[in-house]
């Protein structure tokens, strides 16, 4: 008997801590009356306290090229936190570490592509953030972004290209700092088609007094897609002009040839008619 209570006492502890652990909430109903009255109290239109760090992280799904109109597009979702203390509890009293939330309720960081197109809805609209009793948030934005591309074709059908995506805020001097942080999860990238995703740099610049983030897209072309994809090419690269030249030039070598070869007839029948 004893040792099926230490033995239940022992499954009891495991499954509390695993709770803990993973940030279940021991009594959901009590979290989430209080959280429900905190979020009441909260001014999403006023500024966290302190100094506002936000750091993002750009996960690329998908990337590829269109040759034909010299456009990059680009599918990836960005990960943005920053410290909100308003947003932190006692986990030990309210027993929960970690909730989700609309983020419609909070404060967020104004983050845009500041030099591509972002098509369908605004980003972000709708999703969820995650809070953390500490008062950390997360919040994930989703862009679908097309950029015009300078295509460098020089190492064509073998060639690289580059296509840099700026971010930050519209707003010049915002009222919070930007910074790149590496993602801690594998890259999930969905290829196909003509172009392959080789690499994903960032960097970090300032412009009129707001931080503006930068991730370099760079793309390899197939080699086994670059006949597929060569008339596409050469109307990207303005080279129909070039046919035109080519074909005229063609034309005038084939009019040369055919008058050498009349040439070549009257000289061999004047020899005729001369013996």
């Amino acid at each position: 008997m004893a040792s099926r209570s230490i033995l239940f006492a022992a499954l009891l502890f495991f499954v509390v801590e695993s709770r803990r652990a993973s940030g279940s909430c021991v009594n959901m109903s009590l979290f989430s009356t209080q959280l429900d009255l905190m979020l009441a109290e909260y001014d999403r239109a006023e500024l966290p306290p302190g100094p506002i760090h936000v750091k993002a992280a750009l996960d690329v799904h998908h990337a590829t090229i269109d040759d034909t109109t010299a456009t990059v597009r680009l599918l990836a979702a960005m990960h943005l936190s920053w410290e909100d203390k308003r947003l932190s509890w006692n986990a030990t009293t309210w027993g929960c570490h970690n909730s989700m939330t609309s983020s419609e309720k909070l404060w967020l960081p104004d983050v845009n592509a500041l030099n591509a197109v972002t098509s369908g809805n605004a980003a972000g609209v709708g999703l969820r953030a995650r809070l953390s009793s500490d008062g950390r948030v997360s919040w994930v934005l989703r862009f679908d972004l097309t950029s015009p591309l300078s295509l460098q074709l020089d190492a064509w059908p073998r060639d690289v290209q580059h296509a840099v995506f700026k971010f930050g805020s519209r707003h010049h001097g915002a009222a919070y700092n930007l910074s790149v942080e590496d993602l801690t999860h594998d890259l999930t990238v969905f290829e196909s088609g003509t172009w392959e995703l080789t690499e994903v740099t960032s960097s970090e610049s300032v412009w009129r007094g707001g931080d503006v983030l930068g991730w370099t897209v760079s793309l390899r072309r197939r080699a086994a897609a670059h006949a597929l994809a060569g008339g596409s090419v050469l109307a990207a690269a303005g080279s129909a002009a070039e046919w035109s030249a080519w074909a005229a030039a063609a034309q005038l070598l084939d009019r040369l040839l055919l008058a050498a070869v009349l040439f070549a007839l009257f000289v061999l029948v004047c020899m005729f008619a001369s013996a």
